[in-house]
């Protein structure tokens, strides 16, 4: 058992000083400073075994730990083509040093065989790293007008025979797909994927209203990137914008300040707070110097920050990470970190049906949280990985 005493947990919207439990992965008791009681369960604090190893957190905050479900990668790796378990590891080791808890890989538009062989690589490797909890295939089923930095050269339309080769290939870890709704195919890829349990997001996509909420109805659950790759409101003739933020569904955002204006995170927060989930969007310049990069085979040039396919204005991914996401909003919102946190945490892991398992600080989930300091220290399964 490994007792973390006198931290500033976050539990259930607030922060309470006390000692929170782990034992065999999960968080099995907490007991408040205040009241010497464990509110979670309501029992009072019995004493700890005496081999139990004492963390001293020295009243430190403490908070579930941070989901990114739409990255591409680090540290001068892009997971389109990562090939070595060192490579993966680094960026892994990044997250961590991040406060990322779970992953969501993204591979993006590409050539099948490239498409394929990543896949294949984060499928037999994954097991050993439960940060991954699936990949996010984003493409090759596309928009054209929409695709952004994806390369046209490989967009397909939606195919259910194409889906399947890409999940054999990734042996069913393909959880999280982006689809643009207006292509020929996308509804039934969409019933298709629905019933397989892999969960649909809507994006890269001029997509009309109808078109869009057709495919909601079929199952899809999720708006990629909210405002990015896709058209205007337009109050003359309702499209998938107005859908995204008109609806029930998740919406992911970036929130660098570059792919949107603080005050447009701030109208999502008014409007789509329980369902927003921030996202990363990070590519392998992330943590780098500027200069040129590689994303899926394209050229992107990077300077501070800002991350464009070279020599044009089509914005291509960012440089982002998670933690800074997660203070980025507390700026832009001047909301406090207590208010903002879930769409880093309870959100997506809500989109994913894992909520109950996942992405609180609660007896009986398993033990993914960080510890805010200097350097961010990051528990998995209750073990420290940074």
């Amino acid at each position: 058992m490994q007792i973390f005493t006198n931290g500033n947990f976050l539990i259930k919207d607030k922060f309470i000083v006390g000692d929170l439990a782990v034992e065999k992965n999960k968080i099995v008791n907490f007991v408040s400073n205040n009241t010497a009681k464990d509110i979670s369960a309501g029992k009072t604090n019995n004493k700890y075994p005496k081999n139990a190893e004492i963390i001293d957190l020295s009243g430190r905050k403490v908070v579930a730990g941070l989901w990114d479900i739409h990255t591409h990668g680090a540290v001068g790796y892009d997971f389109n083509n990562l090939t070595t378990i060192t490579q993966l590891e680094k960026v892994l080791n990044y997250y961590y040093s991040c406060g990322v808890t779970s992953v969501f890989p993204t591979i993006m538009t590409d050539s099948d065989s490239n498409i394929k062989r990543s896949l294949d690589f984060l499928a037999r490797v994954s097991s050993n790293y439960p940060i991954i909890k699936g990949i996010h295939l984003e493409g090759p089923f596309l928009s054209p007008k929409y695709c952004g930095a994806q390369n046209k050269d490989y967009l397909q339309i939606p195919n259910v025979a194409k889906f399947k080769e890409f999940q054999q290939s990734a042996c069913g870890l393909i959880k999280y797909i982006t689809l643009s709704p207006e292509l020929d195919g996308s509804r039934e890829l969409t019933q298709y994927l629905a019933n397989c349990g892999v969960t649909i997001s809507l994006g890269h996509s001029g997509a009309t209203y109808r078109q869009t909420q057709d495919c909601i109805d079929l199952g899809a659950k999720c708006f990629t990137h909210t405002f990015n790759a896709m058209p205007n409101i337009d109050h003359h003739q309702p499209n998938i914008t107005l859908s995204a933020v008109l609806g029930d569904n998740f919406c992911e955002f970036i929130p660098d300040g570059k792919h949107l204006e603080k005050e447009i995170i701030q109208l999502l927060f008014k409007i789509k707070k329980d369902k927003l989930i921030a996202i990363t969007d990070s590519i392998m310049a992330t943590n780098m110097p500027n200069g040129t990069y590689s994303l899926a085979g394209n050229s992107v040039t990077v300077d501070y920050g800002q991350v464009f396919l070279t020599n044009t204005t089509t914005r291509a991914g960012s440089t982002l990470n998670a933690y800074l996401a997660l203070t980025n909003i507390i700026r832009f919102t001047n909301l406090p970190l207590e208010e903002v946190i879930a769409c880093q945490t309870e959100n997506p892991a809500k989109l994913f049906n894992l909520f109950e398992k996942y992405a609180t600080l609660e007896v009986g989930k398993v033990a993914d949280f960080f510890v805010i300091g200097d350097n961010l220290q990051t528990y998995i399964n209750g073990k420290k990985v940074n």
